[in-house]
């Protein structure tokens, strides 16, 4: 099992100020699954950082939400319309991920 790995976050992107980037890195990891809350700021902006870094990105889109419906639907469609990141199911991800293997 593991190692479990924790990270404090002090900004929108969990890239920001973190040594989420090296952690990764270290560990091999090519592809990330994105999900939790505040699309608009702290989803969003993590994907974006992590394409900027040459990660995949791959968006929970059940596992997502914010308090602003509007800006969380302008952050998906920029996400979309910029760097081809799509909201997705548990079985569309996988398909994704067993697809790449």
């Amino acid at each position: 099992m593991a190692e479990e790995i924790l990270l404090r976050k002090t900004r929108f992107s969990a890239f920001l100020r973190t040594n989420l980037e090296e952690q990764l890195r270290d560990l091999k990891v090519d592809t990330v699954v994105m999900c939790g809350f505040s699309t608009n700021a702290c989803v969003g902006l993590t994907a974006i950082d992590a394409f900027d870094r040459d990660f995949r990105v791959l968006l929970a889109g059940d596992a997502v939400l914010g308090t602003n419906e509007a800006q969380g639907e302008l952050m998906l469609d920029y996400l979309n319309a910029r760097i081809g990141v799509e909201p997705l199911n548990h079985a569309q991800i996988m398909s994704r991920i067993v697809a790449k293997s």
